[in-house]
């Protein structure tokens, strides 16, 4: 069983994700549909959980590169090329990642469903390194937020804060 959360982040002219996960794939995962959460209106939220989805795997690697904050700036980047180019928005997906010394490697079981077919609140225009956090959290360690409605979480796990241009 998975128990993981994001939250919208407060930002003057961006908009943004805190999400919390118990390891770096599904942190991704969480990442990734905070992200499309954004960009749905209340009627698209609702019309998603009724459409026929297919499904593919996507990938995104970097080489000679271990960091994880680049590879995540690049899965986003793909996802919101699927959607705006090829008319793929994403549903859900099932993370697998692979990190050696000489690459890192992120997979996606990933379904989605046909761009026209979801109507959209928010157009994200590009994911930023901006105040980017890609960070494993200690046992013990808190991260806290200004914002109350985001909760504290207490380690162990894996935290991310990302922001987008709208």
């Amino acid at each position: 069983m998975i128990f993981v959360s994001h939250w919208q982040l407060s930002a003057t002219a961006d908009i943004g994700i805190r999400a919390f996960s118990n390891n770096k794939a599904n942190l991704f995962r969480e990442v990734t549909l905070g992200m499309q959460n954004i960009t749905l209106s209340e009627k698209g939220s609702r019309q998603i959980t009724g459409l026929i989805r297919a499904t593919a795997e996507w990938s995104v690697q970097l080489d000679n590169c271990d960091q994880l904050e680049l590879l995540l700036l690049k899965w986003l980047d793909e996802v919101l090329f699927m959607a705006e180019v090829e008319g793929k928005f994403l549903i859900d997906l099932q993370p697998m990642l692979t990190v050696d010394e000489s690459n890192v490697l992120f997979r996606a079981q990933v379904s989605y469903v046909p761009l026209e077919m979801v109507e959209r609140g928010i157009e994200i225009k590009a994911v930023t390194s901006h105040g980017l956090q890609f960070k494993e959290v200690q046992t013990g360690e808190l991260i806290t937020s200004d914002d109350l409605d985001i909760p504290t979480f207490e380690g162990p796990g894996w935290h991310a804060d990302i922001l987008f241009d709208i």
